[in-house]
């Protein structure tokens, strides 16, 4: 199964520990997956400079031109979240991504943060549905002992 990436800055932390650990747990499980496709919104990396290009050369990986490129040509799509530490900078964008890959009807992991508001996250979902596009996101932060306390608010 190929994965593409799909990031605002592809050279970040998530882009490049996933590739290893999805290796790592594909041969655990003998499952079959690689990433092999790559898109970015922004060409060049704030944390080193480095380019979608270089990043792709780094990790084996084809660059796609365009993310409609990268959900035809790719199995099962993921959208990062480029993030500083565990704070993603970039929530805001993952509508858009969505709107544009959700469509493929592929199996889609959106990462965390997932959405910057509710009402963002209601229609991510609502696409989903619509398109028949199984996806999910996660988040090691739901395991933080910091949040323990804190109730999650009853859904409509």
């Amino acid at each position: 199964m190929k994965l593409g990436f799909i990031d605002y800055y592809i050279d970040e932390w998530h882009a490049n520990n996933y590739p290893a650990w999805m290796k790592a747990a594909c041969e655990k499980f003998g499952v079959a997956y690689e990433v092999a496709y790559a898109w970015a919104e922004k060409e060049v990396s704030p944390f080193d400079g480095r380019t979608t290009d270089e990043w792709c050369a780094a990790f084996g990986v084809q660059k796609c031109e365009t993310i409609e490129e990268l959900c035809e040509k790719s199995d099962v799509i993921v959208v990062l979240a480029y993030a500083l530490v565990l704070a993603p900078s970039d929530p805001e964008t993952h509508l858009g991504y969505a709107e544009k890959v959700l469509k493929y009807g592929k199996r889609t992991y959106i990462d965390k943060t997932f959405a910057p508001d509710y009402e963002t996250a209601k229609k991510i979902f609502a696409l989903g549905e619509e398109y028949h596009a199984p996806f999910f996101s996660s988040s090691a932060l739901r395991y933080s002992a910091a949040l323990a306390d804190v109730h999650a608010p009853k859904c409509v």
